[in-house]
Parts: C-alpha cells; sequence; structure tokens
C-alpha cells in the first residue's frame, strides 16, 4: 500500500500527500473518510514516528518509538482505480497528543493495543469508541522519545542516522 489516502471517487492521485493523516474527530463529516471508517479499517505497524518541536523560527525533530515492541496505528485503506491502474492507499488516524509530550507536538497517531487489533478491524465494533483501543497505560508508560538531527526531514534519507539521537540525555523513558 502506499501512504497517502486517494479516495475512490477521485479523477487524480494529486493530492494524496496531503491526506497521510485524518484526524479522528472529523472522520465523520469529512467525505473521504466516512463511509471507511466503517469498512476500511487497517493497521500501520511502524518502528516508530517523528514529530518537530517548535523552537522560535525552527523545528526540532523527535523520535517517538515503543522501548520493547512496534507501534500499531489506527487507519484507513482504499483502492483507487484509475484506467487499468489500482493503487492501494492508506492514511494514519491522530488524536490529541497524550498530556506528557504534547510540550513537543499537539497531535499523534492512534496507538492500538495489541490486545486490541480484532476489534479494531471487526465492521460492526464502534470505531469512535476509542477509549478501548488507543492510548492506555501499557503504551503509554513504553513509549520513548528522543531528539535527532535536521538529518531526517528529507525525504531522500532513509538511514541510521534518522533515528540517531543528538544528545543522550534525550533518550528516556515518557511515561514511568
Amino acid at each position: 500500500m502506499k501512504w497517502g489516502l486517494v479516495p475512490s471517487w477521485s479523477k487524480s492521485d494529486s493530492f494524496a500527500s496531503k491526506m497521510i493523516n485524518a484526524r479522528i474527530e472529523s472522520i465523520k463529516e469529512k467525505s473521504s473518510y466516512k463511509n471507511l471508517i466503517f469498512q476500511n479499517r487497517c493497521i500501520i505497524i511502524s518502528n516508530g514516528y517523528y514529530e518537530w518541536r517548535k523552537k522560535g523560527e525552527h523545528k526540532e525533530p523527535y523520535y517517538f518509538y515503543h522501548k520493547n515492541n512496534l507501534l500499531l496505528f489506527a487507519g484507513l485503506w482504499t483502492s483507487w482505480k484509475r484506467l487499468s491502474k489500482i493503487i492501494n492507499t492508506y492514511t494514519i488516524i491522530t488524536t490529541t497528543a497524550f498530556s506528557e509530550i504534547k510540550h513537543i507536538h499537539n497531535r499523534m497517531p492512534l496507538i492500538i493495543d495489541s490486545i486490541n487489533i480484532d476489534k479494531w478491524l471487526v465492521e460492526n465494533e464502534n470505531p469512535f469508541n476509542i477509549d478501548c483501543y488507543l492510548n492506555n497505560h501499557q503504551n503509554r508508560k513504553n513509549i520513548e522519545y528522543l531528539q535527532v538531527s535536521s538529518f531526517v526531514n528529507s525525504t531522500k534519507n532513509n538511514s541510521k542516522k534518522c533515528i540517531t539521537p543528538t544528545k543522550k540525555e534525550l533518550n528516556m523513558e515518557l511515561f514511568k
């Protein structure tokens, strides 16, 4: 699948880069998502994610990850068909950040605990009852973050340098 949702009704895939995230608060209203939330839910498996903190005119990148496991994000997917071409695309659902990390960024991916994967994927479950899926105590106490260099700011860069800490003391547990 390709990251960046292209709605099935779209005439072009040109705006997919703008649809990498879907806010849980507005999914019901947005035509691109409102039907997908009931039929096309998925799990995005990730080593971690980046957020940038504004500091004056600059932004500092941070890498968030689970200290013992992969992160599981709630997502939506669809198939976009144009002529004979079919592209499967997805978006990551976001929610308000944990209070403990709002000083870095006010949004974060909707993290699903592994015991709730089946519940998230079952169509008849209410997808808006997110409290039972995400950000539980287990996730909160196992997420760590570290500040990384601006090397990560280019999509051309894809190496361990993207997650190399700039300051060792920032490699800490968020929630104990």
